[in-house]
């Protein structure tokens, strides 16, 4: 026996190391490529492209500049500098079930092919495992906005379905990313179920500001000419966002917070190119610093478009 493994050892060896080198030989990135992307696509349900792949026995499959085509006619929904899954390349030559971890960096995830909600990763985590035609995203963590997203996700005929949440995020890139150009400055955290089209959640903010926006200026002109109401810098307190995402529709309901110490509610919906909210204020009366009588009811609707607002006050 020990004569047997003398020699059995060796040559195992030598086999081993003529199949990889042949491997790296065959393998090469152009014919890797060719066979990995129809995979990828025909198992994400969408067009899946890629400058180049490269694979080894460490690092598994690494893949450049990596995009995946949101909807016909929308914009990418996925893209990516660098992405990584350290799965062995017989899973995708054979076709063999396959999971493990994947890692992408400067990533771009644009939910619904919209350019307009577009969220930029530093990096962005998970695992993943196909199942029953399913692709199973857990364990997801990243960074955005300056704060950490986590979630569990499932990809299931070309719709999404799971949880997210994101913390301690700056309000102002959150803001930007769903393509609203407001100087909100905080630390908000948001949790939200995901199920096809449709997402639910809510957005918290303990304490803010909303600095030197226009809109707010022009809206709150006569209350600052009076000195009631400092319209360059507005604190925000108890912020709650209770929100609702349908394709295009943003829609807004029992939002509230409170403004300079003034209580408002906000409820109504929003298109790509359509406001379309009710802001419910109850306005103080005061003088010389003190409060006189009852607060006044205002209601002001929120019309035009999110980079150009327009608004109508009426008292209630």
């Amino acid at each position: 026996m020990v004569r047997f493994l003398k020699w059995f050892l060796p040559i195992s060896m030598a086999v081993l190391i003529i199949v990889i080198a042949s491997a790296y030989w065959y393998v090469t990135p152009q014919r890797l490529k060719t066979i990995v992307q129809p995979h990828l696509s025909s198992a994400l349900g969408r067009e899946v492209m890629f400058d180049r792949i490269e694979w080894g026995l460490s690092d598994g499959v690494v893949f450049s500049d990596l995009r995946v085509e949101g909807r016909a006619g929308a914009d990418p929904f996925l893209l990516a500098e660098r992405a990584q899954v350290p799965v062995s390349l017989s899973a995708w030559l054979l076709g063999d079930k396959w999971w493990g971890e994947l890692a992408m960096e400067d990533a771009v995830v644009s939910p619904g092919g919209q350019r307009r909600i577009e969220f930029v990763f530093r990096r962005l985590e998970m695992d993943l495992y196909p199942q029953n035609g399913r692709l199973y995203l857990s364990q997801m963590k990243g960074q955005v906005s300056e704060g950490t997203l986590t979630g569990d996700l499932v990809w299931d005929n070309s719709a999404w379905d799971g949880s997210v949440s994101l913390a301690n995020a700056q309000a102002e890139q959150v803001v930007r990313s769903i393509g609203w150009d407001i100087p909100l400055y905080g630390v908000v955290d948001i949790t939200a179920q995901v199920s096809g089209a449709d997402v639910r959640g809510t957005a918290q903010m303990v304490e803010g500001r909303i600095v030197k926006w226009d809109f707010l200026q022009r809206l709150l002109r006569p209350m600052a000419q009076w000195g009631l109401i400092n319209a360059d810098e507005v604190p925000l307190k108890d912020v709650t966002v209770v929100f609702q995402v349908q394709g295009d529709e943003v829609i807004l309901d029992g939002t509230q917070f409170t403004a300079s110490d003034i209580v408002c509610v906000l409820n109504g919906k929003s298109t790509q190119d359509q406001l379309g909210y009710v802001l419910d204020v109850e306005m103080p009366i005061q003088f010389a610093g003190f409060r006189l009588g009852r607060a006044i009811p205002i209601q002001v609707k929120i019309t035009g478009s999110a980079n150009a607002p327009e608004v109508a006050v009426e008292i209630k």
